[in-house]
């Protein structure tokens, strides 16, 4: 059992305490499961233990008469029956798939949840060509985490003063997915903001538990800190908390709508028959799912219950602005949000409010039958073994290759990911009382690149962009030297930042924001949007030093965010390496020394973009940067442009 997963059998666990006091034995997977679980029960402290998937060979185990799990891609011990009660309904297409993991092979049992699982598992099953394995017992239990909520055993009032919202007001609940392409890495600050506007509602956001993970897991978080970025909303807006339990029961029984995209939290709140409304997420399915499935074809799996939330039992926007029109029709239509109520509850559950009586009938049942393991030992034993060696060779890759690397002088890093370390930056700037752009600027030994930033600012100041500022945008503002002088220059109101570095984006908030009037505001960088900000609202959108090193077509992508931002009238700036003067002998100077980051970009390609999206050149100059030149250019957006 992994972080967050107990609430999903803590009621089987419960019963089954009651029922079998003494004949239990709990093991744990996860160090901080199992503290949670000794908070809550005291008295089963002697037999709790924490051991890896690793020991599961181990002789204690075949001792079991029965391991249950959550995890049903872990197959349990070998000889021992193995039955799983999942970890949510079934989404995003990886119930009975994740890496080539499959839980009909790993288990004895499954406990479904209901109709719609049975359909996830038929269409697993006709995908992999195969037939139900001889050894596998489905059972048709329920959810048992839903019985609480199904119950009615939430007080709406009392979850809502004790998170200091009006229970007068009508509640609004945003529970995104985690993943790459879902809607809390594209928009989700931005949805957040639109909400929080919306002074009549209450306004809870449910973040996934994957966003507890470490910055550093990339997968999981997409390296943002979720929960101190949204939190930073609550300090401005009396109307909005964050939900910071690890079980979505309460903010669900609390709350009259549902903002989701690709989450099957989605299936929970449609059980109460209460409205969802899905924000398309069209980067889930050409990123994740197809990372999920590379050798498949998944032009159809949107098009599925099983992988996209259950979207056609709800009202589907594309963007945030979107949301208000949105809440206020399924709000004042209640009937038809969600269609049919008794029938997808009946979809979506067997035994609805009573799953947890199924699960410890059958559990009981199953312990008194003795039954025995029906699945191949030298089969379990194989499972066993590559799911070890999957989890060895990744910690592999993370720490010996890492070690192995910085013994010869080198590391790894994300690109994007900023290469300098911002509290060990700032700290040897206070030790050399200087500020981090003064530090920076001494610290640079080539003769030839000291004084860029002030050349490059002349250079804009030239053409007149600082005259007239407002709202600027900056991609990879990084250390804030462009920053400072844009607003020191310039005086806008409002400065928005995109950087991937949250050392960073903590520094310039804390150092900028409110220089001369100016809000400073940090949002994380996804990689290819500017989602965060509205269309046609900036004098200027600027990047240095960015796009030399960025893919191709991610600089692309950034370019016509970039256009969709800035105002007509307003300036778009960057710097780059021309393809057609990147020469054999610079190419040479490169290779001479330790970078290996440059990306090229013709001029052509260039030319044929500002024609299409109305930019005019204004200004074009070079610069020295890394081991060649770069060509700075000036865009500024016509009138005309739409």
């Amino acid at each position: 059992m992994s972080i967050g997963e107990f609430q999903f059998c803590r009621n089987v666990v419960e019963s089954l305490l009651t029922r079998f006091p003494a004949d239990l034995f709990y093991v744990f997977h996860h160090e901080v499961s199992q503290s949670e679980f000794e908070n809550l029960y005291p008295h089963i402290q002697n037999r709790l233990t924490n051991l890896s998937y690793r020991c599961l060979t181990h002789y204690l185990f075949r001792r079991l008469d029965l391991y249950i799990t959550n995890e049903q891609f872990v197959t349990g011990p070998p000889g021992v029956y193995t039955l799983t009660l999942f970890h949510g309904q079934p989404s995003k297409g990886v119930t009975f798939n994740l890496h080539g993991m499959f839980p009909v092979l790993a288990n004895d049992a499954l406990f479904l949840y209901g109709p719609l699982q049975r359909q996830a598992l038929e269409e697993h099953l006709a995908m992999q060509q195969w037939t139900l394995p001889n050894h596998l017992s489905l059972f048709e239990i329920g959810y048992t985490k839903s019985d609480d909520l199904l119950n009615g055993c939430y007080d709406r009032e009392s979850i809502l003063q004790d998170l200091c919202l009006d229970p007068a007001h009508k509640t609004i609940l945003y529970a995104p997915a985690f993943n790459e392409g879902a809607s809390l890495r594209e928009c989700g600050l931005q949805i957040l903001q639109t909400l929080c506007q919306l002074s009549q509602y209450n306004i809870i956001a449910k973040l996934p538990i994957d966003c507890l993970q470490p910055t550093s897991d990339f997968t999981a978080t997409g390296g943002v800190n979720w929960f101190e970025f949204i939190s930073e909303l609550e300090k401005n807006y009396n109307n909005f908390k964050l939900f910071r339990e690890h079980a979505a029961d309460k903010a669900l029984a609390c709350s009259d709508v549902l903002i989701t995209c690709v989450s099957s939290i989605s299936f929970e709140f449609l059980a109460l028959g209460r409205p969802v409304i899905f924000i398309d997420t069209p980067r889930f399915y050409e990123t994740s799912l197809k990372a999920f499935f590379p050798n498949n074809n998944i032009s159809d799996f949107a098009q599925r219950t099983t992988v996209n939330g259950g979207k056609e039992f709800g009202l589907t926007v594309s963007t945030p602005k979107q949301l208000t029109q949105a809440i206020n029709e399924v709000l004042t239509h209640p009937d038809r949000y969600p269609p049919n109520k008794k029938n997808l509850l009946n979809y979506l559950l067997y035994n609805p409010g009573h799953a947890t009586a199924a699960a410890v009938e059958k559990i009981s049942e199953l312990l008194v039958k003795k039954v025995k393991s029906q699945r191949s030992p030298k089969e379990v034993k194989k499972l066993l073994y590559r799911f070890k060696r999957r989890n060895h060779l990744i910690q592999f890759a993370g720490h010996h290759v890492r070690r192995l690397l910085n013994h010869y002088g080198y590391d790894i890093n994300r690109v994007g990911s900023g290469f300098l370390d911002a509290e060990q930056t700032v700290s040897a700037a206070k030790k050399q009382e200087l500020s981090v752009c003064e530090y920076l600027e001494n610290a640079e030994n080539d003769i030839r690149k000291r004084g860029r930033r002030d050349r490059i600012i002349k250079e804009l100041e030239t053409v007149g962009i600082f005259a007239h500022l407002r709202h600027v945008c900056e991609i990879g503002a990084g250390t804030g030297r462009y920053l400072e002088k844009v607003i020191d220059l310039g005086r806008p109101i409002v400065y928005e930042v995109y950087e991937t570095n949250i050392g960073w984006t903590k520094f310039l908030s804390a150092e900028y924001n409110g220089r001369n009037g100016c809000k400073v505001v940090c949002h994380p960088a996804d990689g290819h949007t500017l989602n965060y900000t509205a269309d046609a609202i900036c004098d200027l959108v600027h990047s240095h030093a960015v796009f030399v090193y960025l893919p191709l077509l991610q600089t692309l992508e950034y370019l016509k965010e970039s256009v969709r931002i800035c105002r007509p009238g307003g300036f778009i700036v960057f710097d780059y390496y021309p393809a057609e003067s990147f020469t054999l002998t610079i190419a040479e100077n490169w290779l001479k020394g330790p970078h290996r980051f440059p990306v090229v970009i013709p001029d052509i390609l260039l030319n044929e973009f500002a024609q299409k999206h109305q930019l005019q050149t204004i200004h074009k100059f070079p610069e020295i940067y890394g081991s060649g030149q770069v060509t700075y250019i000036l865009w500024q957006k016509t009138i005309q442009a739409s």
